[in-house]
């Protein structure tokens, strides 16, 4: 607003709305990669200042930029103040700062640990402490690592050793940084050997070399070979003289007192002491089974047989068939793992079956008679077996008597001396052809007690089916049937119609049946006498 007065006293005024502007700057800007580990740190910045008329940039370590988005390195460790600083339209300056940091990795990481000594192994506790916003991982010195970026950890060394951990810091560049600690001292030996050989047959030398690995000198030096000898030798050999499990153990103590030890085995086998076990004889066509015996065991054997009769096999206990009688010998190798070996022999004599066999086949036998049976044997034969059991009067004797009822196969299981078995058979034969019986031609019923009755006599017969008597005129004059043999009650008593029957001759009609059941009929005359 312009006031005007002039010199008599008039006045005017003109005015200007918003002719004088007051404007401040503004400085801003935007930062990309503040931190790092590794030299040079390029860091770039983004110009976002406004109500300027110049600017220009320091980057707090002396250096500084009027480009607008410069990029600048920072050669040195530390923490600095990048700065803008704006200069407005009527000469006002105003500035805006960030920070950058550049961490010196050995300055800015600590492994703190304990303990730190030990003899043989260690148990460690570690602490880590490393710049904020960086990954890192743990080396514990002995071929492990942790990537878990937890800061307490804990580490067991189970060997002896001088252990230098480190940490290696990335950061988002890709650049890594190594931060190295220790040592961590575990100390004594670790006992390691060698020997020319652990498994042989019966006896033998065996050449030791130590190999021990070690952080601390050593005092001293221990061999026990397992049977009871012990050597301060670095390199001894020694001999064992007899087979089994031998436990080899090298003791190693250091000028610390730090004591370790190891062990390794020594196998010495027996050479198999081997034999047969079987039978000397045994019979044609049998299986017979033959064993390999071992005075001690041995589950690694390898096994070997030649039969003698063109086979072999491969197994401990093999089962063989002699097809053919005669001498064979057998032979059996046995093999252990290490090659040592033993043979033994068994000589096998294959005897023939015994036989039985019949003089006779069939043997006929009237009804209710009885006959022997003859067998010829064949072999020493020592024990019989009849079957079936029934009607004969023995069933473990070489020739029973048989009285069967009816016809009979009869089979005899016999064995001999050596157990061979075989069987035989015979059939006796039951026939019924009247001579087993007496039908008399003549009979005189008077009452005096002798002849009185017609009637069947015999053995072998089971009873009359019927018996028929006519006279002259084939007028029947008897009739009965079903009734039993040898009972002269059943028979004719020369009685005819209540009266005695005239003396003549009469005819016969008569069925017979046998103990075997054959019916036989027979007819003929009677003559009937006073």
């Amino acid at each position: 607003n312009l006031r005007i007065t002039d010199v008599v006293g008039c006045q005017d005024s003109a005015a200007k709305i918003n002719y004088v502007n007051i404007r401040s700057p503004k400085p801003a800007f935007d930062i990309a990669d503040s931190s790092g580990i590794c030299l040079p740190l390029v860091t770039s910045f983004t110009f976002k200042g406004a109500d300027y008329k110049s600017f220009y940039w320091d980057f707090g370590d002396g250096v500084t930029s009027t480009a607008q988005n410069p990029s600048h390195f920072y050669n040195s460790y530390g923490q600095f103040t990048p700065k803008l600083f704006l200069v407005g339209p009527g000469g006002c300056i105003d500035s805006a700062s960030s920070t950058v940091n550049v961490y010196d990795p050995n300055a800015t990481t600590k492994i703190v640990f304990s303990p730190s000594a030990a003899c043989n192994s260690l148990n460690v506790n570690f602490n880590v402490t490393t710049a904020p916003g960086f990954k890192f991982t743990f080396y514990f010195g002995d071929g492990s690592l942790d990537s878990s970026q937890q800061t307490t950890l804990t580490h067991f060394y189970s060997t002896p050793g001088n252990y230098f951990p480190y940490v290696i810091l990335s950061d988002k560049f890709g650049c890594d940084a190594s931060i190295i600690s220790g040592p961590i001292n575990v100390y004594g030996a670790l006992p390691v050997f060698d020997k020319d050989k652990k498994e042989f047959c019966d006896n033998g030398e065996v050449f030791f070399v130590n190999y021990t690995l070690h952080n601390d000198p050593i005092a001293s030096t221990v061999w026990d070979f397992g049977d009871g000898n012990t050597s301060t030798a670095n390199d001894p050999s020694h001999i064992f003289t007899g087979p089994g499990t031998y436990i080899v153990k090298l003791t190693v103590t250091t000028q610390n007192q730090c004591t370790n030890f190891a062990t390794d085995t020594i196998r010495v086998y027996k050479t198999p002491d081997l034999s047969i076990d079987g039978k000397d004889t045994v019979c044609i066509n049998s299986i017979e089974g033959f064993a390999g015996v071992l005075t001690l065991p041995d589950s690694t054997i390898t096994w070997q047989w030649t039969l003698g009769n063109g086979t072999t096999s491969l197994i401990q206990n093999p089962t063989v068939v002699y097809s053919t009688v005669g001498n064979y010998n057998m032979q059996l190798i046995a093999i252990n793992k290490l090659g040592c070996a033993d043979t033994a022999s068994h000589s096998v004599n294959v005897v023939p079956l015994p036989t039985a066999i019949p003089v006779t086949n069939p043997i006929t036998i009237i009804s209710g008679a009885s006959a022997p049976i003859n067998m010829n044997y064949g072999g020493p034969v020592v024990s019989f077996n009849w079957m079936p059991p029934a009607h004969l009067d023995c069933t473990n004797c070489p020739q029973p008597i048989a009285n069967p009822q009816f016809s009979t196969d009869y089979h005899v299981q016999i064995q001999d001396r050596y157990g061979c078995k075989n069987s035989g058979g015979v059939t006796v034969k039951v026939i019924c052809n009247g001579q087993n019986f007496f039908i008399p031609n003549t009979f005189s019923p008077n009452g005096d007690g002798i002849n009185d009755a017609f009637y069947l006599r015999g053995s072998g017969l089971f009873r009359v089916k019927s018996l028929m008597i006519f006279n002259r005129w084939g007028e029947i004059v008897f009739e009965k049937r079903e009734f039993p043999v040898n009972d002269p009650s059943s028979g004719w008593d020369g009685n005819y119609k209540g009266k005695k029957a005239k003396p003549d001759v009469y005819v016969y009609q008569i069925e017979i049946i046998c103990s075997n059941g054959e019916i036989i009929k027979y007819s003929g005359n009677i003559a009937l006498i006073q």
